[in-house]
């Protein structure tokens, strides 16, 4: 658990990047913002840079903790944007700078988790192997990757929650039948 001092930087940190890129963020408007001393931000953070992965690891704790079991992959995907969405302007100044490699960790940790578990609550009653598992999730999850960066290329401007409840209808029913069919593959019955 973060101390109150650690979410304090934290936050004063997203709060001014939701107004500016990082490139013209600096530890001391930092600080000043949120009347620490420099030393005080250094016990926390090495620089402006792990701040943001210091972001990035706790909104992927936080999703983990709180959304391991979803009725369907569009309820995890919505959670897993919320950060995102709350953040917009943030969000677009990190893809937009030089730790645009963190945001795509991140995107790629939640999903990647989301989907792997309603993957797996489809295929309780069915003998499916850990391979047809991955495969079925990665599908969804590079589809949906592409979508978010899109979306983020594009200025954020769409609505996500609407495309995501959009894919969902059309997806419906196609993560069972697709472990269905890959193991049907699998033991050459397919022609």
């Amino acid at each position: 658990m973060a101390s109150f001092t650690e979410k304090a930087i934290v936050e004063t940190f997203v709060k001014i990047l939701n107004e500016k890129p990082v490139d013209k963020i600096t530890v001391k408007e930092v600080i000043d913002t949120c009347e620490i001393n420099r030393s005080t931000f250094y016990y926390y953070f090495a620089d402006i840079y792990d701040l943001i992965d210091r972001i990035f690891e706790n909104e992927t704790a936080r999703f983990l903790d709180e959304h391991m079991e979803y009725g369907s992959w569009a309820e995890g995907v919505k959670a897993a944007m919320a950060f995102a969405i709350e953040n917009k302007r943030a969000i677009f100044h990190i893809y937009k700078s030089v730790s645009r490699e963190r945001l795509e960790r991140y995107i790629s940790t939640v999903l990647d988790s989301a989907l792997l578990g309603v993957v797996r609550s489809q295929c309780k009653e069915a003998d499916v192997s850990e391979e047809n598992i991955r495969l079925v999730a990665d599908i969804y999850k590079y589809t949906l990757t592409g979508l978010v960066f899109k979306w983020l290329e594009e200025g954020m401007t769409a609505e996500p929650i609407a495309l995501i409840d959009k894919l969902a209808y059309m997806f419906e029913g196609n993560i069972y039948g697709l472990l269905k069919r890959a193991g049907e593959c699998d033991r050459g019955i397919h022609k």
